[in-house]
């Protein structure tokens, strides 16, 4: 029942346009749920699809990301850090020129995910007190690990589709 109240409250259900740094920036205990939005503009100059540095970026806050298609970052797709308890469920990360998810010092879940062609990692949890729950996910053919534990970092990974990863599938690191 909470999560269907939270969801209603913090729903955002229309295309948000990126900007130079991140399109979505949720802070300090803020409660949102963002659902079938699309980051990714087009580069006016050569008609390439180019998307933010960091289309989603929760800090010390909670939340839902879920059902968005995410390409083409600078920088992270979705980067959760100081003690957020993020929910991504159901999203396409792709072509991102940096790692698709980075879980830093948080819990929450990584779940039913399809990330591909990331020049980073496909999913890095990174820190001290990252607990995450990762499960369900398709990471393929990232230029780096598939899912990457590093830092201290701890969590569950299970049930994961990892392959073509050019270092390695899951890389854990204390």
């Amino acid at each position: 029942r909470r999560s269907e109240d939270l969801r209603e409250r913090g729903k955002i259900e229309n295309r948000i346009p990126p900007h130079l740094l991140s399109f979505v920036v949720v802070t300090h205990m803020a409660e949102s749920f963002f659902e079938h939005d699309v980051a990714a503009p087009r580069d006016k100059n050569d008609g390439t699809w180019r998307g933010a540095v960091c289309d989603c970026l929760f800090n010390e806050a909670r939340g839902f990301f879920e059902k968005n298609v995410v390409f083409g970052n600078e920088a992270a797709g979705l980067h959760a850090t100081g003690g957020s308890n993020v929910q991504v469920v159901s999203n396409v990360f792709y072509e991102g020129e940096s790692d698709a998810i980075v879980l830093e010092r948080c819990g929450g879940f990584v779940e039913r995910n399809r990330l591909r062609d990331n020049s980073g990692h496909g999913i890095s949890v990174v820190g001290q007190g990252s607990r995450p729950m990762v499960r369900y996910n398709d990471v393929l053919s990232c230029a780096r690990c598939g899912i990457r534990y590093a830092d201290g970092a701890a969590g569950t990974g299970e049930y994961n589709v990892v392959m073509d990863n050019a270092v390695c599938g899951i890389f854990a690191e204390s």
